[in-house]
């Protein structure tokens, strides 16, 4: 009992890893034949192996079954003579030579997959080096520069352009003007179809730059509210326009040390929040872009007259009373204006207020 039982047992194991006992040597060398036939019927496997054979060695086929479908792997063989005439070419890539494979599907009779290829690019090359007037310029190119480096790039589905340069870095300063070589392939018909020269600019001098902009701890302020950012004012109310030095450095101040801008407003912004007309504001000044929407282009309308710069001390506060007259006399008409507080031409604080048409109880 026990025998039969191990008998079938075996019989079991057979089963299940698939050997076949009807199956003799020569038709499973006829199997793996076919498989490699369809694997090299295939034009793009052909010139993969066609390129390997060229370049490096010998190809040896082995086949790896799984179902219906298998694995042709083809082995390399590396000839010392052929890759060292390679690695003498015009350009190369050091490429560790090796095989690649292929997944055929017996049923359809076709490749499904190439897998374990890493040379495209060198394939690439060949073709341009196979074309005499590519092959002329960059040789030209690498007897002026030496060093010569390539950069792929695809702007189409069939085009495929390859950019010879001289090594260089281009972020480093050079007067020196270089060129480069362009050349696109087809990778239809595998042929050269533009060979050109292309300049590469000279990088300028660079001029010393400015140190970055450190912003100052300054606080500016109105009419002693040290929180409020946004104020109204009646037209022709005293502003206190007010500079604290919260930091630990001294701070030079401008002439002059802020500016009056106008902000932008509405027509029905100017009706609702200044309680007058566009014609009494001082957007009537400014010309009309769009039906309720003024050019503020120039929007600078007033700046202290000071007469020298001043320094303002760390924990100190300079104050400075504006009647809201302008620098021709007139007075501030009702708009919407913000205080710019400029310091080494960049802006160091800022807040905005509103001039009403009415005095603001």
């Amino acid at each position: 009992m026990n025998k039969i039982l191990a008998i079938f047992c075996i019989l079991a194991l057979f089963i299940l890893t698939g050997i076949n006992f009807n199956e003799n040597p020569s038709s499973s060398n006829g199997k793996h034949s076919k498989a490699i036939d369809i694997a090299l019927a295939d034009p793009t496997v052909k010139e993969k192996v066609e390129f390997l054979e060229r370049r490096y060695g010998k190809i040896t086929p082995e086949v790896t079954w799984y179902d219906n479908r298998c694995t042709v792997r083809f082995n390399l063989e590396v000839d010392k003579k052929k890759a060292e005439r390679t690695e003498k070419e015009l350009i190369f890539f050091s490429h560790k030579p090796h095989g690649f494979s292929c997944t055929v599907n017996m049923d359809t009779e076709e490749v499904e997959e190439i897998l374990g290829w890493h040379f495209e690019e060198a394939m690439l090359l060949d073709i341009v080096l196979a074309n005499h007037e590519a092959r002329s310029k960059i040789e030209s190119l690498r007897e002026r520069y030496e060093n010569v480096s390539i950069v792929f790039t695809s702007s189409d589905t069939y085009i495929v352009e390859l950019r010879f340069t001289p090594e260089y870095n281009p972020h480093k300063e050079r007067t020196e003007e270089l060129y480069g070589i362009l050349c696109a392939v087809d990778m239809e018909t595998k042929k050269v179809v533009k060979v050109r020269e292309f300049d590469i600019s000279s990088v300028p001098v660079s001029t010393p730059q400015d140190p970055p902009f450190r912003r100052p701890e300054l606080h500016l302020y109105l009419n002693d509210d040290r929180e409020e950012r946004v104020h109204e004012f009646g037209q022709g109310e005293e502003i206190r326009i007010s500079v604290e030095n919260t930091g630990k450095e001294v701070v030079a101040l401008p002439d002059p040390p802020w500016k009056v801008i106008v902000l932008p407003m509405l027509d029905a912004e100017i009706e609702g929040r200044l309680h007058c007309s566009p014609e009494e504001s001082v957007y009537a000044k400014f010309p009309k872009i769009y039906p309720d929407m003024y050019d503020i282009t120039n929007s600078l309308i007033y700046e202290p007259d000071v007469e020298q710069t001043a320094l303002i001390h760390p924990n100190e506060t300079l104050t400075w009373t504006w009647d809201q007259k302008l620098n021709d006399g007139s007075l501030l008409r009702p708009g919407h204006y913000k205080i710019v507080l400029n310091v080494n031409m960049k802006v160091a604080e800022n807040t905005i207020f509103y001039v009403l048409g009415e005095a603001n109880e």
